[in-house]
């Protein structure tokens, strides 16, 4: 467990975030249910990375099927959290400025592509002395999906900044800066497996200056 604890600490942060949002009295917007299942998805998505941690640094004890249903499972809400993060950033600045924000109607297409991408494509593992990780087809389509949901964030927060409360800019921004710094290293040291770092940033961050406890 020792090889995944920055997992199981940002696991339980989160665990805890949700507990103070929930029992808050809260006005219940849709960005409220958009964040919501932010929290839940981040909660079980930290669970499948701690699992996928385990399974992939002990492959000669695991079942090659459970390994790869492990890491399914990990990629999915991967994937998940960040349409969910579009989802929600759009929908803030949706309640903010109303009727002059223009929704994007094709952003579900990634979702669709890859996750049937999850499914089919293949998975490699690749096993080193300082601990093992995923890579090929299956976690790389998963990527660029993330890279293009970031994008379109940028490209939302561009268009409507200024219509926006300075608070809200900026936590956006800070969220977008700290998920490219975590994004980078992680692909750069594909061992040091610090994802989850930027899955809590990005619920803590929205919880301290958007949602406004």
């Amino acid at each position: 467990m020792i090889m995944c604890k920055t997992q199981i600490i940002c696991c339980i942060i989160v665990f805890f975030i949700a507990v103070f949002y929930f029992v808050s009295a809260k006005e219940k917007t849709l960005s409220h249910k958009w964040y919501s299942a932010l929290l839940l998805i981040s909660f079980y998505q930290l669970i499948f990375d701690v699992l996928s941690v385990l399974t992939v640094n002990n492959m000669d004890t695991v079942a090659p099927w459970l390994n790869r249903l492990v890491h399914q499972g990990f990629m999915a809400l991967m994937l998940a959290i960040f349409f969910v993060v579009y989802k929600y950033i759009e929908t803030v600045i949706q309640e903010e400025i109303g009727e002059r924000y223009k929704k994007m109607r094709w952003v579900y297409i990634p979702l669709v592509i890859s996750f049937f991408g999850v499914i089919f494509l293949p998975i490699y593992y690749m096993e080193t002395p300082k601990g093992n990780y995923s890579y090929g087809p299956g976690p790389a389509n998963i990527y660029i999906s993330i890279a293009i949901y970031v994008i379109l964030i940028i490209v939302m927060l561009f268009r409507y900044s200024r219509l926006l409360p300075k608070r809200k800019n900026w936590a956006i921004l800070i969220v977008m800066l700290s998920e490219a710094i975590i994004a980078g290293y992680q692909a750069f040291v594909p061992t040091a497996l610090i994802s989850c770092l930027g899955i809590t940033l990005l619920n803590l961050c929205f919880y301290l200056m958007v949602e406004n406890p």
